[in-house]
């Protein structure tokens, strides 16, 4: 008796526990479709943005160190383009 209480409660426990790592293994993917999906109207291609009058660009996820040196996230980013 004491070999089906110990069976059951490891059924018991592995649903919710694979349940919860399924959630959390998902969730990176839909926090992503949620911001793509709410930021798509102002997400432009590089074609777009020749006829803008715009002063900066903004590329997120980018860093620049020491006011001078960005990331390799964008190589070529803070190039000036006139």
């Amino acid at each position: 008796m004491k070999g089906f209480w110990k069976r059951a409660l490891r059924q018991r426990v592995a649903i919710p526990v694979c349940v919860v790592v399924a959630l959390l293994a998902l969730s990176p993917f839909a926090i992503n479709q949620a911001v793509v999906s709410s930021a798509k109207d102002f997400i432009v291609t590089k074609e777009e943005t020749a006829g803008l009058d715009a002063d900066c660009i903004l590329v997120l996820g980018c860093l620049v160190y020491d006011a001078e040196h960005p990331s390799s996230m964008a190589p070529g980013s803070s190039e000036r383009r006139d």
